[in-house]
């Protein structure tokens, strides 16, 4: 490999072998690999062996000719009769693409766009020559079979699409393909709190019902989960769990959790091509529901168009706030007979027939289908809590034909966590609780979280200021607390450590803001706010005649000297005009020192608070000195009279 993928993204090995490039095909042809979408076009005039194969009577032919991935017999083999343009292009950018050209000898020329490297595999005695721009390789006469014409090709990426040329009347093979794609979910990050299952071979669903069938899976936590299988659309068609139909179906499919069991969906030869949708209801909210399906395929083994008909599967689920989710899909094969879709997968039009079901059916010329895992397989994830969800299984284009289609669905794998619960209250800065503000537990995007029952998390405080979220799905959220009118935020944190589960004890994010992470059956305790109403101080500057002073400078300071602020953020400093008066509202609670500066030519001569406003009004008398006043001022006060 040219290095580690890089973040988010996972090393997948597209493999001609279950790809098997059928013999003929000149369409244009989507592979899905991974949770992206290759696809590859070739155009000119060319044929290839039986299925992208080597020839059976000939499948050593490429093998020990070494390359990326050694891939054997297992490779594309191209006859071109005219020049010949391979272009493969991915829906995501992948990076480290690498694979070989092998049998790159007498008059054989191939060459690359973009900035490829290329290498011979045996350096010094290769059947060909690679120009100076390092984008074409050209035979040098030789014909002897053998490494000395495997080429390595590789790109670093992040790259979309590259073309290959290759000129008439050669013949070489490419081998199965390296590459990191970007990841369509993490799978190790998906819940492992108290994880279910409705194991098919737990249920013996009903051959051939089209009525409500509801099973129980039992929950050792809570209230058990009854699952409620719904059926709509297109009905004629028959199904049943392998026990009653067909047991191979799940033979060597792979899938999230590999079994041998499902649930085999078959429609109906003569009915019409429309769709069968299957709503999956649960009476208690799961989490990460993931669950794979099986033969996504088409109905003829070689199709001779595109209207050929193939299965389409589309999943969605419905969150706890009532919306529609789309699935996150990803191909399970690593050469697979579907591609995929937004939601879903459908089968390529070049797919096989008995997509790897094990049966031993196998188009003419290919491998027996048992050699490679989940040829038909997508693997489907719901992340976060869902109540039901929606399988829409049709076939594309609406031809008709006399062939039966079917796919299997597997276990379906969630978790049903215990919920948990965060409270907390809204003080003043004097301890008192405070009425009328509003708490939202958020989600990180900043929209509002609703609990279990679907129900938005939020509350405007009561007398007693304190507020209580039970119900909520374990995850990552923020506290978020909006002032009632006239107040101002002082601080927030979380107060208590509640348990191990507790990791966000102190401080919140801001003032308004307290993150909490909840884990199942956690109660998140103390997550307290602390708002207060802004002060104001106000007084006069007059000579020892009591006549007002204008040019007088005076200044709010904090106790280290530095000029305080107000809630907006305006220094408090003043010159007395006139009538010798300042006044400073919108000042935060907390102790400060009134600062008076002489105007020109005038000297200090006292300071005093002359006035006991309130109770609060602590500081009544003389001042510290001549030029300063200190002053305690609580949430509300109106401290007046503060004298020079």
């Amino acid at each position: 490999m040219l290095g580690q993928c890089p973040a988010n993204h996972v090393q997948k090995t597209f493999d001609w072998e279950p790809a098997a490039y059928q013999n003929g095909w000149t369409q244009e042809i989507i592979y899905g690999i991974g949770g992206t979408n290759m696809t590859l076009d070739i155009d000119g005039t060319f044929g290839n062996t039986v299925n992208g194969l080597t020839s059976p009577a000939d499948d050593t032919f490429y093998s020990g000719l070494g390359g990326f991935g050694n891939a054997g017999a297992e490779s594309l083999e191209l006859f071109t009769n005219s020049a010949t343009t391979l272009t493969y292009t991915f829906d995501d950018p992948v990076y480290n693409v690498e694979f070989s050209v092998y049998d790159v000898d007498v008059a054989d020329q191939v060459s690359f766009s973009g900035n490829p490297t290329l290498s011979a595999v045996n350096a010094g005695t290769a059947d060909f020559t690679i120009n100076a721009a390092g984008n074409t390789a050209t035979g040098n006469g030789q014909n002897d079979n053998n490494g000395d014409g495997s080429l390595d090709v590789s790109y670093a990426g992040p790259i979309t699409t590259f073309t290959i040329t290759v000129n008439a009347n050669a013949r070489v093979a490419f081998t199965n393909m390296n590459l990191c794609v970007p990841v369509v979910i993490d799978q190790a990050a998906l819940c492992n709190e108290n994880p279910l299952a409705f194991d098919w071979s737990s249920y013996n669903y009903p051959n051939g019902s089209t009525t409500n069938n509801t099973f129980t899976v039992g929950n050792p936590i809570g209230p058990d989960i009854d699952v409620t299988f719904a059926w709509s659309g297109d009905l004629s068609f028959g199904f049943g769990t392998p026990s009653d139909d067909n047991p191979g179906i799940f033979t060597n499919q792979g899938g999230i959790t590999p079994s041998d069991d499902g649930l085999e969906i078959a429609i109906d030869p003569t009915g019409p091509t429309s769709t069968t949708t299957l709503t999956i209801t649960f009476t208690e909210p799961v989490l990460d529901l993931r669950f794979s399906v099986h033969d996504i395929d088409n109905s003829v083994n070689i199709p001779i168009a595109t209207s050929d008909r193939r299965d389409q599967v589309v999943v969605s689920g419905i969150s706890l706030d009532g919306s529609t989710i789309s699935s996150f899909v990803e191909a399970e094969s690593e050469g697979p007979s579907l591609s995929l879709l937004p939601g879903g997968a459908i089968a390529h039009p070049n797919a096989f027939i008995d997509g790897n079901d094990g049966d031993g059916v196998n188009p003419p010329g290919a491998n027996d289908d048992n050699s490679t895992s989940g040829r038909g397989t997508a693997n489907f994830f719901l992340p976060g809590y869902i109540t039901s969800i929606t399988i829409d299984y049709s076939e594309q284009s609406g031809q008709a034909n006399p062939a039966a289609r079917g796919i299997g669905i597997s276990d379906l794998e969630f978790c049903a966590p215990e919920p948990a619960a965060v409270s907390g209250i809204v003080v003043d800065d004097q301890g008192n609780p405070v009425a009328g503000a509003t708490v939202t537990l958020q989600n990180p995007d900043g929209s509002t979280a609703v609990d279990l029952n679907g129900n938005p998390i939020t509350v405007v405080t009561g007398a007693d200021g304190t507020y209580n979220f039970t119900d909520i799905p374990p995850g990552d959220y923020n506290l978020v607390k909006t002032n009632p009118a006239g107040y101002s935020s002082d601080s927030s944190a979380d107060n208590t450590d509640d348990g191990t589960d507790d990791t966000e004890t102190g401080a919140g994010a801001d003032a308004d803001t307290i993150p909490v992470s909840l884990t199942g059956g956690e109660t998140d305790t103390s997550n307290d706010f602390v708002i207060f109403l802004p002060a104001s101080v106000s007084g006069t500057v007059v000579d020892t005649d009591g006549n007002p002073i204008a040019g007088a400078t005076v200044t709010l300071q904090n106790p280290d000297g530095s000029t305080a602020t107000d809630i907006n953020g305006n220094p408090l400093t003043v010159v007395t005009g006139a009538d010798g008066t300042y006044s400073f509202t919108d000042v935060p609670p907390g102790d400060y020192n009134i600062v008076e500066t002489d105007a020109t030519g005038y000297s200090s001569d006292s300071s005093s608070d002359d006035t006991t406003d309130s109770a609060d009004d602590t500081e009544t008398g003389a001042g510290t000195d001549a030029a300063t006043i200190p002053v305690s001022l609580v949430g509300g006060e109106d401290d007046t009279d503060n004298n020079f």
